[in-house]
């Protein structure tokens, strides 16, 4: 499991906006090198919860599944990588250039990388936070 502290920033019907802090379990943590958490000083999730329970400014712990985490290190990292392969090796096939290959691969790249910015609405629905109140613990 990742786990994090973070504050309810708003409250909106059944969606709450989470801040997240940084605690020195990032040091310990499995996939460290590949969070977006451990790079920024403040990162902001959004979280089904049911209002009557939680209130602004709440302290609350944040539990990520570490399934969801390797899967989101895949869509982000592991794809792209195969697709660039893939170019590469279907350019050379094809007797492409190098350089065209090259400039394929990374067409290919940021194409991709445009997709998930146009899908990540539907991607992050797919990551499920478990918010608990710190004081459960």
């Amino acid at each position: 499991m990742i786990q994090h502290k973070g504050v309810i920033l708003s409250i909106n019907k059944n969606i709450a906006e989470i801040s997240l802090q940084q605690t020195s379990a990032c040091v310990s943590c499995q996939v460290k090198g590949s969070c977006l958490s451990v790079d920024t000083k403040e990162r902001r999730i959004t979280a089904n919860i049911t209002p009557e329970n939680y209130e602004v400014g709440e302290e609350v712990q944040v539990t990520l599944k570490t399934i969801q985490g390797y899967k989101a290190v895949f869509i982000a990292y592991v794809i792209p990588f195969i697709l660039i392969i893939a170019v590469l090796v279907l350019g050379e096939t094809l007797g492409l250039a190098e350089w065209k290959s090259a400039v394929a691969a990374i067409c290919v790249t940021v194409l991709y990388y445009i997709a998930l910015k146009l899908f990540g609405k539907q991607l992050s629905q797919s990551m499920t936070f478990k918010i608990e109140k710190l004081n459960n613990i």
